[in-house]
């Protein structure tokens, strides 16, 4: 816990040999070293408990880039709400290996201003549950132009309100392993996804237009302007 709080001449971190991450492990931890550049967490499998990594590397404007793809699962509260808020240099966050994120705002404004972020990696994310994980998490990433939830089957309550915006740059994002089974009995995990985006495309599975195509958060375009959304995959 705020173990490297304002070290402004810290440059780089090696925990190389690290698996798991429980309760308050790195709560602000490195928050304003706005010199680290390069950070190694790619052994870590395992984020459990609340604020595993809550702002963690918040203000740290120096980092590019992050590998997290070791990690397979999150769980717990505000696990990395605002992680990496203000890291306005960061441009890429491979999390590959997750597949699960469970918990009440696990991401909420984990990205918040990243403005250079432009690739973030969900490829084998498949399951989202809990109230709001993903709550403004990438507000004003105004960088990030397509994000591709290559394996997301599974959407809890509400998980992707608010999750994208002010996303100026946004163009595309896709959920092409989603089914109809896939929402259970909620209808709320878009709302407001979109909000402050324009002209962004939604690419969805043919076969679960008849379970969300008339949802309000579909039909309002999630909350953006003149989204186009397309049931094409």
């Amino acid at each position: 816990y705020r173990a490297f709080w304002g070290c402004t001449s810290l440059t780089s971190v090696n925990l190389g040999n690290l698996t798991t991450i429980g309760y308050d492990c790195f709560d602000e931890a490195f928050r304003g070293c706005r010199n680290l550049t390069s950070v190694d967490l790619s052994s870590i499998s395992n984020v459990s408990g609340e604020k595993s990594f809550n702002s963690a590397f918040y203000g740290c404007t120096s980092l590019t880039t992050i590998d997290l793809s070791g990690i397979t699962s999150i769980t717990g509260t505000t696990a990395f709400s605002y992680a990496f808020n203000g890291c306005t240099n960061l441009t890429s966050v491979d999390f590959s290996g997750l597949t699960s994120v469970n918990g009440l705002t696990v991401f909420n404004q984990a990205f918040h201003n990243c403005t250079s972020l432009s690739s973030i990696d969900f490829s084998n994310l498949a399951s989202i549950n809990g109230s709001s994980p993903f709550s403004s998490a990438f507000n004003g990433c105004s960088s990030l132009a397509s994000v591709n939830f290559t394996s997301l089957s599974s959407l809890g309550s509400g998980v992707l309100a608010f999750a994208f915006n002010n996303c100026t740059g946004l163009t595309t994002l896709s959920f092409p392993a989603l089914t109809a089974s896939s929402f259970g009995s909620y209808t709320n995990q878009f709302n407001n996804m979109l909000s402050g985006c324009t002209g962004v495309t939604v690419h969805f599975p043919a076969a679960i237009q008849s379970t969300i195509g008339s949802w309000s958060s579909v039909t309002s375009g999630f909350g953006g302007t003149n989204t186009t959304v397309l049931f094409d995959l």
